[in-house]
Order: structure tokens, then sequence, then C-alpha cells
């Protein structure tokens, strides 16, 4: 890979970073300003604590459909389109008269996690060539931390000032900046090397390694999750 092949790569993990990022903090946010949520709709702390619950899942229901889709189509186009359906339904959160329909705008804005993190980790895996993809994706999983680092620190302050919606518009803003920089670098469509079929999908589903590898994964990314969504409430 030439010089302007890597300075490529390295804007593509940029951008990613940027989207990820912003849907990251808008994840966790509700941890880190609790009682402004609580107050804002008269509820109590369990119930707000729905908030973070109901992202992941709309998250796990559509993670596995939209591992079929990235399969298949091109993942620049999935991820514009949950970049779209990520912003609109953040926005629409901070006008939301009721508890139900923040919650419901909450689900929205989990099922396009599905391409802003999954996706994304693919286009930047695919960006870096073989002796440097896993420090490209590795560097790209930070910014889940990055993330929550952002709405922990930043996001109690700047709620406080302006009220729990600003911060939730300012997470969306992150990931409308990073979309900029995506459209302008990625100029052709990322597929995977070959299209898998219903029956070769299912397949991978009973793999044992395949199996072992998400399980392992699953665990790790839970308890990241427990600390970091239970712990500052």
């Amino acid at each position: 890979m030439n010089e302007t092949s890597m300075r490529r790569a390295w804007l593509v993990l940029a951008a990613c970073f940027l989207v990820s990022t912003g849907f990251n903090a808008y994840l966790f946010g509700p941890a880190s300003i609790l009682p402004l949520v609580v107050d804002a709709f008269g509820i109590d702390k369990p119930a707000a604590g729905l908030s973070i619950s109901v992202v992941f899942l709309g998250w796990v229901l559509l993670q596995i459909p939209g591992g079929f889709l990235m399969d298949r189509y091109d993942n620049r186009v999935l991820v514009w389109g949950g970049v779209v359906v990520f912003v609109v339904a953040a926005l629409a959160g901070t006008v939301a008269s009721t508890y139900p329909t923040y919650l419901l705008t909450r689900f929205v804005g989990g099922a396009a996690a599905v391409v802003l993190w999954t996706a994304n980790a693919n286009i930047v895996g695919q960006s870096f060539p073989p002796a440097r993809r896993a420090v490209g994706t590795s560097l790209f999983v930070t910014s889940a931390p990055a993330g929550v680092t952002l709405a922990q620190v930043a996001g109690s302050s700047l709620a406080g000032a302006l009220g729990w919606q600003a911060a939730v518009a300012a997470y969306a803003s992150i990931t409308v900046v990073g979309l900029v920089p995506f459209v302008i670098v990625l100029d052709e469509p990322v597929r995977n090397e070959t299209q898998l079929s219903l029956s070769n999908f299912g397949a991978a589903l009973t793999d044992r390694r395949v199996l072992a590898i998400a399980t392992s994964s699953f665990c790790a990314y839970s308890l990241f999750v427990f600390f970091n969504s239970w712990m500052p409430t």
C-alpha cells in the first residue's frame, strides 16, 4: 500500500471514529444525566434506566439481519442510512412529550447501531492493509470508551447549563461531523469479498468457532456496558 492509500486509510479511521464516538456518547449519555431525565418525564430511577437498555434491545434485534445486509450490500450506503436514522431519532427524542415516546426514539437509535458500529468496523478493517488491519480496527474500537468518557465528563456539565436536550444534540452532531470526511474519502463501494447465501449465513451461525468467539466477545462487551451504564448512576 502506497503513502496515498495509507493516508486515506487513516482518514477513513478518523471519520468512522467520530461517527461511532457520537453514537456511543448518545448510548451511554443518560447515565450521567439521570436526575434530569427523571425530572423531565416524572419517572423514577429504575424506569429511567430503561433509556439505556432499550437502545441495546434495538441493537440486538437487528444485529444478525444487519450482518446479513453488510455481507451483501455496500457498507458505505448502510452507514449513510444509519446516520440519518440515528440523527432523526436522537433529535426526535429531545422533543418527546412522553416517556414511552422517548423510549421509542431510543429504540430506533439503537437499531442504527448495527451499521454505526459494526459496519464502520468492517470499513476500517478493509481500508487498512493486512499488516496493519489489527491496528486500525483496534484504534476504531476505542471509539466506544471515547464516547462513554465524553458523555460522563462533558454530558452533565452541558446538560446542567443548556438542558439535557443540548447534550443529546451535541452527541448527534459529532456523528454528523464524522460523516462529512466519510463521504468525501470513501469514493468506492465497500463490500465483502463474497456474498453469503442464506444457507451459508445459517451455517456460520452454527460453527462452533464462530459461536465461541461471539460468546467471548459478548461477555467482554457486556461487562463494559454494565460498568459504564450502571456505575455512573
